[in-house]
């Protein structure tokens, strides 16, 4: 049946993957909790451990190990459907290719009760990331009054000018330049520097590329660094600058290098030797050849 595939054969493929991505969404909420912290004095309450759990679960650990666990299940379900398919073609999963032709039907029904278990699973996860969104647009489409009266329940006033007002009292165009601005540099420059240092280290060009790795791994254990890291903008006289703000932003991430090198290992070395024997030189054939088909999988990461 389904539920045999899944939990003796995709599941096994897989949990390698699940393993990895839970403690990345363990070494998020640490980040967070120290964050938070740090926000609040120590002072710790309710209020503290409900934004811990919003951060871990909408920020970027928990993004990170959800966006990996997904790329983990589609590649196991390719291998369950490819095992499925051979199996119905051999007759060994029951309820096919009866001589009567009903033994198709029955496995259909058969999967019902998975495939409906499936779809409620979704669904539930559907409305957990997307209720504090819901949430946050009903909330804004109402006026003062209304929300002082009834800050739960649904709009009934559609203040679309509370959009109108937002953006010219809060100056909300310099705010989301500045976020385009930092986004882009900060994000563009991550994954070059991730891309220049997992390449290497994945093709051990460069000397003690396999401490090197290690070395990256331990640094998804260890904390953000967000005190130490103040202290020296503060003292390079770059706090409250868009330099400062950039170059602490910008950095090679740990968790980058570990996906980026796990990625290049499975790219074949005979591409180095042709691109080599044919005069491309090292940094021209990794900006050409090689982000050609890292970057729809870097966008995904």
């Amino acid at each position: 049946s389904e539920w045999q595939v899944f939990w003796k054969i995709t599941l096994p493929l897989i949990w390698s993957s699940v393993t990895v991505n839970t403690l990345l969404a363990i070494i998020g909420s640490l980040q967070s909790f120290e964050l938070i912290m740090t926000i609040t004095r120590g002072q710790f309450n309710t209020s503290t451990l409900g934004m811990m759990v919003f951060a871990t679960a909408f920020g970027g650990g928990g993004a990170t190990a959800s966006g990996g666990t997904v790329a983990g299940m589609r590649q196991g379900y390719g291998v369950h459907g490819a095992v499925r398919g051979r199996a119905d073609c051999h007759g060994h999963l029951p309820g096919h290719h009866e001589e009567n032709g009903g033994g198709s039907v029955m496995g259909k029904i058969k999967n019902i009760p998975f495939r409906v278990f499936c779809y409620v699973l979704m669904i539930v996860f559907l409305f957990i990331y997307l209720f504090p969104l819901f949430f946050v647009a009903n909330t804004s489409l109402k006026t003062s009054q209304d929300y002082m009266l009834h800050p739960t329940s649904l709009t009934t006033t559609w203040a679309f000018d509370n959009y109108i007002t937002a953006w010219n009292k809060a100056n909300f165009g310099a705010y989301i330049g500045n976020s385009v601005l930092y986004t882009a540099v900060c994000t563009i420059a991550s994954l070059i520097l991730s891309l220049l240092i997992a390449f290497p280290i994945s093709r051990k060009y460069i000397p003690a590329s396999g401490f090197l790795y290690v070395l990256f791994l331990c640094g998804l254990f260890l904390p953000s660094g967000l005190i130490p890291t103040f202290q020296m903008v503060l003292n390079m006289g770059l706090y409250d600058t868009k330099l400062g703000y950039m170059l602490v932003m910008t950095g090679v991430n740990a968790t980058s290098v570990f996906f980026f090198t796990g990625y290049f290992k499975s790219i074949p070395r005979e591409l180095d030797e042709a691109a080599s024997i044919d005069g491309c030189g090292y940094l021209r054939y990794v900006l050409t050849c090689i982000i050609r088909p890292w970057f729809p999988w870097a966008c995904s990461r």
